[in-house]
């Protein structure tokens, strides 16, 4: 699967980016009134939304995925002793229908980027899709090393 994150990487050149169901539409930033205006994603955050794009492509073309995300949070439930707040709020989102869950994991609102910082959905992605990403979002642009290769050492992001 390529995906085409130019668009959120495009942030940085003040464009905002918000999500329509599975769909992250791109506009510019248009406005005669700059405080009615969202501000521009942050790179971890921009970046953050852009591997749950492809993961919600991912599980949308393969919903059997989804139950990887499911078995994180019990592996991580057991790891954890009692159930932390978080792991009780993604189990509840994880059983929602999947369209509603793909719409919350590719919102870029702040609600939903806090919830991507304790995302299930790690493993969903092949390393090779994850570098991808991370390379677009590295300041030197695609072929820069990531700080770390994926599936190597200390994980960043998901």
């Amino acid at each position: 699967m390529n995906i085409n994150i130019a668009e959120i990487v495009a942030m940085d050149r003040n464009e905002t980016v918000r999500a329509s169901s599975l769909r992250v539409e791109f506009d510019a930033m248009k406005t005669e009134n700059p405080q009615s205006s969202p501000e521009p994603l942050k790179r971890k955050a921009a970046r953050s939304l852009a591997l749950h794009v492809l993961i919600a492509q991912k599980v949308t073309e393969n919903p059997a995925l989804l139950e990887r995300a499911r078995g994180n949070l019990e592996r991580w439930s057991i790891a954890h002793g009692p159930a932390p707040a978080w792991i009780a709020e993604w189990r509840e989102i994880l059983n929602r229908p999947w369209r509603e869950i793909a719409a919350l994991i590719t919102d870029p609102g702040p609600e939903a980027a806090r919830l991507r910082k304790s995302s299930p959905f790690t493993g969903i992605m092949s390393p090779e899709e994850r570098l991808q990403i991370f390379e677009k979002f590295t300041s030197k642009g695609p072929g820069a090393p990531a700080r770390t290769a994926p599936g190597e050492g200390r994980k960043i992001g998901h």
